[in-house]
């Protein structure tokens, strides 16, 4: 008996079984609805200019974008997180570099929120890092809820939350936890 005829009894018989085990009337489970992203890039690296000036370079490993931008649920996320430096747009100058491993911006709403080892780094120097970070652009601040450090060359601010304007010049911090002052300040 050649070898393909040897199988036929065998698959005819679990086609069959297969067959007669199959309810008809058997619900009918609908999966679960997904998202997809209507835009989606990977090592993205964008320039914003304005005017003739460079405003924003932001590097992202992958990009989704969902729904139209005058769509009220419609934003974009970074899933592998994100590196933007922000410049004065006269000068040039570095104004702040910011690092987290997730981004979302939310764009009828402008408001983008960072989470997971977010890092800010102003001018001077001065470092704040947070595990969430929003920033709202219509009302022209950053914010958390989150345990917040700020380090700078004279001190270390440890704190459940803050608020503040974009540059950082002034900081209103929510339940301090600690301030350490370097010994040099003293």
């Amino acid at each position: 008996m050649p070898v393909r005829n040897r199988w036929m009894p065998f698959l005819g018989g679990l086609l069959l079984g297969i067959a007669a085990g199959c309810q008809t009337d058997a619900p009918i489970v609908p999966l679960p609805e997904e998202k997809t992203p209507i835009e989606e890039s990977f090592h993205l690296k964008a320039l914003h200019y304005q005017g003739a000036y460079l405003k924003v370079f932001l590097q992202a490993p992958h990009y989704r974008r969902y729904g139209p931008d005058d769509h009220q649920d419609a934003y974009i996320e970074f899933p592998k997180g994100l590196n933007i430096i922000f410049y004065d747009s006269a000068s040039g100058a570095v104004e702040a570099q910011v690092r987290a491993r997730y981004g979302r911006r939310w764009l009828s709403k402008r408001l983008s929120e960072l989470k997971q080892e977010v890092l800010v780094v102003n001018p001077a120097g001065d470092s704040l890092m947070t595990e969430q970070l929003f920033w709202d652009e219509n009302a022209g601040r950053l914010y958390s809820s989150q345990r917040v450090r700020v380090v700078t060359p004279t001190e270390t601010i440890v704190a459940e939350g803050f608020e503040s304007d974009l540059a950082m010049d002034s900081i209103i911090f929510h339940r301090i936890k600690a301030l350490i002052r370097a010994k040099d300040s003293l």
